[in-house]
């Protein structure tokens, strides 16, 4: 009954704000901020109707009640989910450690000690990445435990990591570095400027160069030969992408548009605090917002549709709008905090 009457008053909330919206417009402090269209990409009409986030968040599991803990670290600066298991480095337990955890009964084990300073980290089907910049190193260490392995880069320091396949990509400053499973070199990316964020998908690597407010993609798993996905964007974020769709954040606004074919920048949420540390899985996106929540939504929503809330009220004190703190299955979602709690809730 409660859900009931929250729903009601929420319907009523929003068709006053879709009346107000007729004759004004958002604008100054505290409001949503106007869309800057990208020169050399259609974007997506924006529907001006949007319901306030407190009655948003009193339909949307706020209740912390429901968030089940799978891990509770010191200093967990990463998380990754693959499969039916969940790792995350832990910067202080243990001197720094890799840990693993079954997702079905929350087993734990470590497969990792002594990198206090792991900062990035990425799991394929069968291997687990991490790079440390104290070290100007990549690591890796297959999902059993055995045939750990240490890449140096001597002065250069790695700064992001994502991985695809047999592959691991490493971010640096003016350079992307591919390295097998072995940790062989494959053929890098050479783009000249910094990096704001990896993400892989449609077999495409990309990356966001802020500086330039445009993203770029080359084809996976060697090709070398790059070409902007998107451009004109100012203040780009966080990236990611799934098999069709690459998304990315901006001011207070998460996008989407097609990986392959044209550029078609579409706005699928309006009014975040600051969206980060976005993630895709089948579809959708999730992301964190500085005041606290969880969201998400799908890659063809209306922005008109308020983003769908998964939990608020979460410590995300995180340095860096890139930090790897989410990670989804099929059935949950999962989320690092910034006190070191890793937390599950259904999708």
């Amino acid at each position: 009954m409660r859900k009931q009457a929250v729903l009601a008053a929420l319907s009523a909330a929003a068709l006053a704000l879709i009346a107000a919206s007729a004759c004004s417009s958002f604008d100054g402090d505290g409001s949503e901020p106007a869309l800057d269209a990208a020169p050399d990409v259609a974007t997506a009409d924006v529907d001006a109707a949007l319901v306030d986030a407190a009655a948003r968040d009193a339909v949307d599991g706020a209740d912390a009640s429901a968030y089940d803990e799978l891990a509770r670290g010191t200093n967990v600066s990463a998380i990754a989910v693959v499969g039916a298991a969940l790792y995350y480095a832990d910067r202080t337990a243990d001197g720094g450690a890799i840990h693993h955890v079954r997702l079905d009964d929350r087993v734990a084990s470590v497969v990792h000690t002594g990198d206090y300073a792991a900062t990035q980290l990425a799991v394929t089907a069968e291997t687990v990445f991490w790079i440390d910049p104290v070290k100007s190193a990549l690591f890796k260490v297959r999902t059993d435990g055995t045939a750990e392995a240490t890449k140096t880069f001597g002065n250069d320091t790695p700064t992001l990591l994502t991985a695809a396949g047999d592959r691991a990509m490493v971010a640096f400053f003016g350079r992307i570095a591919r390295v097998d499973s072995s940790l062989n070199d494959r053929p890098s990316v050479t783009g000249g400027e910094a990096v704001g964020d990896l993400a892989v998908g449609g077999n495409q690597l990309l990356w966001s160069e802020p500086n330039s407010k445009r993203i770029r993609k080359v084809m996976q798993p060697d090709e070398s030969g790059f070409e902007q996905a998107i451009g004109g964007e100012t203040g780009i974020r966080s990236i990611a992408a799934d098999d069709a769709t690459l998304y990315w954040s901006r001011d207070s606004t998460v996008l989407s548009s097609p990986i392959n074919g044209a550029p078609s920048a579409r706005v699928i949420a309006t009014g975040q605090a600051s969206p980060f540390a976005l993630t895709a899985y089948d579809g959708s996106v999730y992301w964190l917002t500085t005041d606290g929540a969880l969201r998400t939504a799908r890659h063809d929503d209306d922005p008109g549709v308020p983003a769908r809330t998964i939990a608020t009220g979460q410590p995300v004190a995180f340095a860096r709008a890139d930090v790897q703190a989410i990670g989804v299955t099929l059935a949950s979602v999962i989320w690092l905090t910034s006190d070191g709690r890793v937390l599950r809730a259904p999708r």
